[in-house]
């Protein structure tokens, strides 16, 4: 496809000479201009995108004249004093007859004309120059097609070129959080400029330490909850409450950020320009516009997530949370003692409710009300058959995972059954293309052929559904799927898991070493496939492991300390950074693997033993992503202690 724009010479910008542009991709030639132009201009012809000039030198560029329907179709300007102008743009209309084939008219017939803003005319009553100023820096974008490519190496093509886009906008966001430090900590900030987390940069964050309490932050100049926004979410003032900017603010946040984290393994699905349950944020966000209720509920767990989890600050939004959920839950008394419930459509709307207000009171640790609101949502559905009975997927997966959550943090069976179990990995049907063989790493094979009073029989099971679950995770081939494929693998990930951790829940034994494994699984799990487990969950679950392994006596583990050092390790490595209870993971993890792992002499010693304990900890269940930096920080904890102790 051609291009055709208008670019001014430097060294015409008095006589009002001006050289047009028409090539395609595989063009060589270029107008007159500098080399450094010319290369600047040929990057964008080539990749098919509109150049945007810099500021000093962009201009909208309007001359007034008429065309001639002949076959060259040359164009005149009415200008009588720019002779020169007319004389050069008949050379460029001889030289390049294709750049003039569409007409002035036509294109204006075929795209309704933008008025021009704030723009200094010049010049006589023939011609008229406008100068526009530059509207500030411009949002880039990477359209990826969802398609898969005829051949190999057009994959391998376009991956790397997806990486390096990536690399380059890692960098920018780098450069723009270094010019806002100061601005950060001075607080000198606009009501309109809001801190905001990508969930890219939640879901690969390394680790469990200080960047996970406190996430990386991109200032975005203009908040999306300015008033030009917030007239286009509700430009009549119909809405189930009055909009401000903290309203707008948090639906936003949900949309953007709230939701998608929420089914975290599906994030590469995003980057194809698709959503599972788009169509399920769609409705919701439909359903609060109209209903107060269901308005003040959603905002109540938004707030709480906004705050006590991905720890965002915001003085808009601190301490609303009490607010919203005062005002949900006397709205749903109301509503409760007034409208009997009949129909479908009214019991899952009372269950989206129970639902935001039973992650709010969780996100606030708030544990003892959010199991009430749940139990609630299970004497609803009780009767209807449970959660096989709800329709709404995205619905019935969250209530789910509140369960799960509440489960986890008191170590109990779930409220729910495990209806949406979808089955092992051979009902994907996976091909060999769809699966990366250089990825395939072979977790687990230190927990194969022990005693089974230590891995009972169903435990050993569940270990090896755990094993399929992240060898899939880990080698899925996203970028030689089509998207709906990519949609398909990545909720059966994410289901599957929680269909793992509900079995384990409800797994019973007397062992305390077998109770111990158990819950080590269950944090790892939430550790590497989990973006609010990572961030959150683990951290409880981490000093209730650390009260189980206090009951232990180190006889117990006789010819099993492999196995209660890979428990420790994980309970450090879901530990808060510097908090009592690392230090506690920390010294017993010194005590038990100093007759398991040797430490060199070497003069690079940590990354030695850092290495080793990786290598150690990859015959059981292992992140690198996730887990390599708490695991180098444990290296440092242990040779202190060595040089302490010898």
């Amino acid at each position: 496809m051609d291009i055709c724009d208008a670019f001014p010479s430097r060294a015409s910008q008095k006589d009002g000479q001006y050289f047009f542009i028409n090539k395609s991709r595989k063009s060589v030639h270029l107008s007159r201009s500098s080399l450094a132009e010319k290369a600047a201009i040929q990057s964008h012809v080539q990749t098919g995108t509109k150049r945007n000039r810099p500021a000093k030198s962009r201009l909208s560029v309007v001359v007034s004249g008429h065309f001639r329907s002949d076959k060259g179709r040359n164009f005149v300007s009415s200008n009588s004093a720019s002779s020169a102008a007319t004389q050069d743009s008949k050379m460029l209309s001889q030289r390049s007859p294709k750049s003039f084939a569409l007409s002035k008219q036509e294109e204006r017939s075929q795209k309704p004309e933008r008025p021009l803003p704030e723009a200094t005319k010049l010049g006589t009553a023939g011609s008229t120059i406008q100068f526009t100023q530059s509207r500030g820096p411009t949002m880039r974008l990477l359209f990826v097609d969802s398609r898969a490519k005829g051949s190999q190496r057009e994959r391998e093509l376009e991956d790397a070129q997806r990486k390096a886009h990536a690399a380059i906008e890692t960098h920018r966001k780098k450069k723009m959080r270094s010019r806002q430090g100061v601005l950060q900590s001075t607080g000198n900030r606009s009501p309109d400029q809001v801190w905001i987390e990508s969930p890219e940069s939640t879901s690969t964050s390394s680790g469990t330490s200080g960047e996970l309490e406190q996430p990386s932050q991109i200032l975005r100049g203009t908040s999306p909850t300015d008033q030009m926004i917030l007239s286009k979410i509700d430009p009549f003032g119909t809405g189930s409450i009055k909009f401000d900017k903290t309203v707008a603010n948090l639906l936003h946040y949900y949309v953007y950020f709230y939701h998608p984290t929420i089914w975290p393994n599906e994030m590469a699905v995003l980057r194809h320009g698709c959503y599972v349950f788009e169509g399920a944020v769609n409705n919701i966000m439909s359903t609060v516009m109209e209903d107060k209720l269901v308005m003040y509920c959603l905002l109540s767990a938004a707030a709480s997530r906004f705050q006590f989890v991905d720890r965002l600050p915001s003085a808009e939004v601190m301490g609303k949370e009490g607010y919203y959920v005062q005002n949900a839950l006397q709205l749903l008394r109301c509503h409760v003692a007034s409208t009997p419930l009949q129909g479908s459509e009214q019991l899952r709307r009372l269950l989206i409710c129970i639902m935001f207000l039973t992650s709010a009171e969780a996100y606030r640790d708030e544990v003892s009300a959010a199991k009430t609101h749940l139990k609630a949502a299970v004497v609803l559905l009780k009767e209807k058959g449970g959660l096989k009975y709800m329709q709404d997927e995205n619905l019935r997966g969250q209530l789910a995972m509140a369960d799960l959550y509440l489960a986890c943090i008191k170590l109990e069976p779930c409220l729910f059954d495990c209806a949406y179990d979808p089955g092992s990995a051979s009902a994907l049907n996976l091909e060999e293309s769809e699966l990366d063989q250089l990825e395939c790493k072979v977790l687990g094979t230190s927990f194969l052929d022990r005693d089974t009073d230590l891995i009972p029989l169903e435990l050993g099971t569940l270990i090896g559904q755990v094993c399929e679950t992240y060898s899939i995770r880990s080698q899925l081939r996203t970028s030689s799927m089509v998207a709906s494929r990519v949609m398909q693998a990545t909720h059966w990930i994410t289901t599957r898991n929680m269909a793992i951790r509900h079995r384990l829940l409800a797994l019973k034994t007397d062992d305390s070493r077998v109770h111990a494994l158990r819950v080590a699984i269950i944090m790892w799990t939430l550790l590497s496939m989990n973006v609010t487990g990572r961030t959150k969950t683990v951290k409880h679950m981490a000093l209730t492991l650390r009260l189980i392994l206090a009951e232990i006596s180190d006889l117990d583990w006789i010819d099993s300390e492999d196995i209660g050092l890979w428990i420790l390790l994980v309970g450090f490595a879901c530990s808060a950074e510097g908090s009592e209870v690392s230090v506690w993971y920390a010294e017993q993890c010194y005590c038990f693997g100093s007759g398991l792992i040797p430490v060199s002499l070497d003069q690079d010693r940590e990354d030695g033993l850092a290495m080793q304990l990786e290598s150690f900890q990859l015959g059981y269940f292992f992140d690198l992503q996730v887990q390599r930096s708490r695991t180098r920080r444990l290296a440092q904890h242990w040779l202190q202690l060595q040089d302490v102790q010898g």
